[in-house]
Parts: structure tokens; C-alpha cells; sequence
């Protein structure tokens, strides 16, 4: 269980910092009376996964030792 008594505002954070990666997840949304009594539910029709790894930049140009004048591009690649 990720939450409990959380009000029907629409819309909930989920902070998925602590949560593992690579595993396939669902989410059930249930909702409850005070009494306890399960009135509705729902669930993700399908898996879904976590990426919490930080995002990765690398500069591909310039390199290094170059001698630039005028326009030049500079050039990267991401990952995450």
C-alpha cells in the first residue's frame, strides 16, 4: 500500500524516488467509507515501469583543443 486516507481531490503525487526500478507495476485506486466498505475500484489495464535514474548528458562537440571562431554547433546526446 503507497497511501491511504487521501482526500478525493482528483490527483495524487506519487514520489517514486524509493520505489525499485525495472519491475512491472500496476496501480489499484480503491475507494473506501468510513466504515470500511469497499464501494469502488479501479486499476491500470496494463503494466508499467520506473525509470528513477538520473538523466545523463554527454558533450559530443566541441571535444576539446579546438580553435572555434564565427558560428559552430555544439552537439550532445541524452539519456534516461
Amino acid at each position: 500500500m503507497l497511501a491511504a486516507g487521501v482526500p478525493d481531490t482528483g490527483t495524487w503525487a506519487f514520489d517514486t524516488s524509493a520505489t525499485a526500478d525495472g519491475i512491472a507495476y500496476r496501480l489499484r485506486i480503491m475507494a473506501e467509507d468510513l466504515a470500511g466498505n469497499v464501494s469502488s475500484w479501479s486499476a491500470t489495464p496494463a503494466d508499467f515501469a520506473l525509470d528513477n535514474t538520473a538523466p545523463s548528458v554527454t558533450l559530443t562537440s566541441p571535444t576539446g583543443g579546438e580553435v572555434w571562431s564565427a558560428v559552430h554547433s555544439v552537439t550532445w546526446t541524452t539519456t534516461d
